[in-house]
This record gives C-alpha cells, structure tokens and sequence, in this order.
C-alpha cells in the first residue's frame, strides 16, 4: 500500500513540476524556513538581473549591426 511518507513525497515532487522552488516537511523550524525563502528570494533576483542583462546584450548587438550597416553604406 502507499504510506504517507509516499504520498508527501509525491506531492513534493508534483509541486515542484508545477514550478515551486522547494517544500518544507513538518515540522519545521524557522531557521529552515529563512533559509529556504532567502534561497528563493535570490534566485528570483538573479534570474530578474539575468533577463535584464540578455536585454542589454541583445540591444547592443543590434546596435553593432546598425553600426556596421552604416559603415558600409547600407542604411
């Protein structure tokens, strides 16, 4: 038959299918908790600085095509 062990870690493993960072299991204690939301705030701060910077590299590549369209007179 299926334990409840089984079925905490199979909703475990269907949360984070569905795009959670990380779980708990109980109990837990604060210092798990902090370490775990402080994990998650990073990695979000990180993927925003890491979408900004694809931004900044993508423009400044379409500025070096716009420069080099014009320096041979294609613009």
């Amino acid at each position: 038959g299926i334990s409840y062990r089984d079925e905490v870690k199979q909703a475990a493993i269907e949360a984070i299918q569905h795009g959670a960072l990380d779980y708990l299991q109980k109990p837990f204690n604060n210092v798990e908790l902090r370490h775990k939301v402080d994990r998650v705030i990073k990695e979000k701060n990180l993927n925003q600085e890491n979408a900004q910077l694809k931004k900044l590299v993508a423009n400044q590549a379409l500025d070096i095509d716009m420069l080099k369209e014009i320096s041979a007179g294609n613009f």
